[in-house]
């Protein structure tokens, strides 16, 4: 919505201010696409933590304890997976974050 707003200012002032909220409208919603993956990232290593902890405590029997094992191996892997793609995420957000400032910075001059 203030993507919006900021848009309308823009094309009621001129150029130059068009040109400035532009900018900053695409910076922003970079940044704002950043963060939410980096929370679906997130939520889904909450849920594969809760997956991994049903399947520590369900185990009673020596099979149900094996058949755990294997899958506590394979929900492990994935979880390193994620813990990649968070970091990677983390660095974009970063990234954008310090996009969008510099786009605000070089924008007021």
């Amino acid at each position: 919505m203030r993507y919006i707003a900021l848009l309308l200012v823009a094309l009621a002032c001129g150029s130059p201010e068009l040109d400035y909220a532009k900018a900053v409208v695409e910076a922003e919603a970079r940044e704002d696409l950043a963060r939410s993956e980096l929370a679906k990232i997130e939520r889904e290593l909450s849920r594969l933590d809760v997956e991994i902890e049903v399947v520590r405590t369900k185990s009673t029997t020596d099979a149900e304890r094996e058949n755990a094992k294997a899958a506590l191996d394979l929900l492990a892997k994935e979880r390193k997976k994620l813990e990649g793609a968070l970091e990677t995420q983390q660095a974009a957000v970063r990234e954008a974050e310090v996009a969008a400032r510099k786009v605000r910075i070089q924008s007021k001059q």
